[in-house]
């Protein structure tokens, strides 16, 4: 009903804005609804004599009362304003005909109305124009755009106009409202959290905003809805009295007991219970439980059980069925030196003894060592440690009466890693303890790969020192025997022979092979180092002098220069490095080059110093000025002492630090245009042209810049 009342008032809000008719003809102006009527924007002409105004005179509305037509502006069409207001009417005095409002240079006087993008005839054109007295005849009526609540339609416009309006269809469960959180102009819109206010209760609402998880709504008469808190398992929702709110509570009942009419089995009798077996009303004994009823009673001696000093247990039971030895072995069939040995000590001592006569067999049984003993492999356990921390149990030290170490026992173990260095074992968890050889003394420390993985360990205890001598040989190959593998040259490693595989000989070939490279003197004053990094095959042809050594190098090496082999295979010096740079600006056609199109630049990657510049064309003595331009820092400094042109017929020229200086190519560079002084070049300098001028016809031109490093 809310939203229906407020749509209501927003149409009667809205409804003086429908009234956008520009022309009406009426019996009486005042006839036509006020609702409808715009300030100088609803012109009427009125049919008969009312009101104060004449039959056939125009009136139109000034927002209060209806003036006469003879107060509107009068222009020609020349004149109309050219941003009137919306739906300002105006008076033509000069149209040529009725309807058209913008064709002046006649003498007809009708009513135009301005409705935001062009002016539309009202009405008038006949005789002297309109005005008291005039007639007209209304052919439109219009109400205007008033999308998106309603549509609108007019009848008879030019008769009895009626105009109808109709709420535009809308898309469902929208409503016409402002934007949500801001001012603006309404819209058609989904509603939002923020349009619904907070109910009250009195009209059919909690009054509250939020909700306690879990808990219960509690009445207030008039006020907002009270929440209890949440309860927890098997709690009950208990009334606190008539002036009070209920809450969570223990169950009425709850621990109170089971029901006293069931059967149970108590220590002394309870008057409370009427169906309880006491257990004090039984005699002293055995329970004794009932198939099927559940009755406890007292167990018989003898019948139900055995007990001290009554009934022997028969030999169907598992007895003797007698109260004396004699009798037992009467009633089991046994005669003692027949069927049994008397007066036998055995010690029960695990992995020692076994008996092996079988039943039945005469004679005293022959005692036999363990195979295990015979083996020895009671001594051995699997390794459970790590590298350089062993730990193993065999049952040489398990199975003694108490676990120690005896002093020269032997024990072992596999090994499940090999060592790195110095080792320790644990064995049976008796203590740590140094493993130690006899390679240099008694208590010498493992080296690495002493223990190899897998390999069986055979220790004896030294209890003056408390270490375990290595008994088994060590991993390592013998100091004097070959290591490694074949071709693999041996080298002393610690006291050692070692092999290994980045050092070979293959005595087929006759080739030694080293794999990290090779350092021939003393590099501390003089040596020669061949590093690993040559790849492929490269053969190196070495000289001798007189006394045997070898010429790798000859001659004085001036610095920043390269290095070559000469025809001795000797290393002289190879002179000055360079690295020219090359701008070349070509048509590919015959067409001539504009000094416009002489551009480019060169990159340089490394630092040097320029020594040379050279130009050339194809033709003419066309001219180019370079500049050293620096992107870091955006230093520019010309390169030449001014513009340098090539010779005579583009043939070469070039300029140098020195005038008439020879150029790297032999000719001789130009007489006066010289290098700067900026010629020093960083690693990413740019050399670009500056300006260059076009003299003769030349298609192609070049630039040459070269920088010594």
């Amino acid at each position: 009903m809310k939203v229906r009342r407020y749509l209501l008032l927003l149409f009667l809000l809205l409804c003086p804005l429908l009234a956008e008719a520009g022309f009406v003809d009426i019996d009486n102006c005042d006839n036509f609804p006020t609702v409808q009527r715009i300030a100088n924007g609803t012109f009427c002409l009125q049919r008969t004599t009312a009101s104060g105004r004449d039959a056939g005179t125009s009136w139109v509305w000034s927002g209060s009362a209806w003036k006469s037509q003879d107060t509107l502006d009068r222009v020609t069409v020349a004149n109309l304003p050219g941003s009137p207001t919306l739906n300002q009417v105006l008076v033509v005095t000069d149209a040529t005909a009725a309807g058209s409002c913008l064709t002046g240079g006649g003498t007809v006087n009708i009513i135009c109305q301005w409705t935001g993008s062009t002016w539309v005839f009202l009405g008038g054109g006949g005789g002297g124009g309109p005005g008291p007295g005039g007639s007209g005849t209304v052919t439109s009526v219009s109400a205007g755009g008033l999308s998106p609540l309603f549509t609108s339609n007019v009848t008879d416009p030019s008769g009895a106009a009626a105009i109808t309006f109709t709420l535009t269809d809308q898309a469902q469960n929208l409503v016409f409202a402002g934007p949500s959180g801001s001012s603006g102009a309404p819209s058609f819109r989904a509603l939002v959290s923020a349009d619904l206010p907070t109910v009250a209760v009195t009209q059919g609402g909690t009054g509250l905003t939020t909700l306690t998880a879990h808990g219960v709504l509690i009445g207030a008469g008039a006020s907002n809805l009270a929440v209890t808190s949440a309860g927890t398992a098997g709690q009950c929702l208990l009334s606190n009295g008539a002036s009070a709110d209920p809450s969570f509570g223990v169950c009425p009942g709850a621990g109170t007991g089971a029901p006293t009419t069931s059967t149970y089995i108590t220590q002394t009798p309870d008057a409370t219970l009427s169906n309880e077996q006491a257990l004090s009303l039984l005699a002293t004994g055995i329970l004794k439980n009932t198939t099927a009823t559940g009755i406890l009673s007292i167990a018989t001696a003898g019948t139900d059980y055995y007990a001290p000093g009554s009934t022997d247990v028969a030999v169907a039971d598992g007895g003797t069925g007698a109260s004396t030895a004699a009798a037992a072995r009467t009633n089991l069939g046994v005669v003692p030196g027949t069927n049994v040995f008397t007066q036998r000590t055995f010690q029960d001592q695990s992995n020692v003894l076994t008996w092996t006569d079988g039943d039945g067999v005469s004679g005293n049984p022959a005692p036999k060592l363990t195979d295990q003993v015979i083996d020895g492999s009671s001594h051995f356990a699997t390794d459970t440690g790590t590298a350089n921390a062993y730990a193993a149990c065999p049952q040489s030290i398990s199975t003694r009466t108490s676990a120690a170490l005896a002093d020269k026992s032997i024990h072992g173990f596999t090994a499940a890693n090999a060592n790195t260095g110095a080792s320790t074992v644990n064995f049976c968890i008796i203590g740590v303890r140094s493993i130690v050889k006899v390679a240099g003394g008694v208590t010498t420390a493992l080296a690495a790969n002493d223990i190899r993985a897998g390999q069986n360990v055979i220790l004896q205890y030294n209890s003056s020192n408390s270490t375990f001598q290595m008994q088994s040989p060590v991993g390592n190959a013998p100091s004097g025997l070959p290591d490694g593998s074949d071709t693999q040259v041996q080298f002393n490693d610690a006291g050692a022979f070692r092999g290994d595989a980045g050092f070979t000989y293959n005595k087929t070939t006759d080739i030694a092979s080293l794999a990290g490279g090779l350092v021939l003197g003393s590099c501390g004053a003089n040596c020669v180092t061949i590093g690993q990094a040559v790849t492929g095959t490269w053969t190196y042809t070495y000289d001798t002098n007189a006394n045997g050594s070898f010429l790798f190098s000859t001659g004085t090496k001036t610095s920043g220069n390269g290095t070559k082999f000469n025809a001795a295979g000797q290393v002289v010096d190879g002179g000055a490095r360079y690295k020219t740079c090359q701008i070349e600006n070509d048509t590919q056609s015959a067409t001539v080059l504009t000094s416009a199109q002489i551009t480019g630049r060169c990159d340089i990657d490394v630092a040097g110093t320029l020594v040379e510049v050279a130009v050339y064309a194809s033709t003419g003595t066309p001219s180019v000025l370079l500049e050293r331009w620096r992107p870091n820092g955006g230093a520019v400094a010309d390169l030449t002492t001014a513009t340098l042109p090539t010779q005579a017929s583009g043939a070469y020229q070039c300029a140098r630090s020195s005038a008439s200086a020879t150029g790297i190519a032999g000719i001789t560079c130009h007489a006066t245009i010289t290098l700067s002084a900026s010629t020093t070049i960083n690693a990413g300098d740019v050399i670009r042209v500056k300006s260059a001028s076009i003299t003769g016809s030349p298609t192609w031109h070049h630039v040459k810049a070269t920088v010594q490093y």
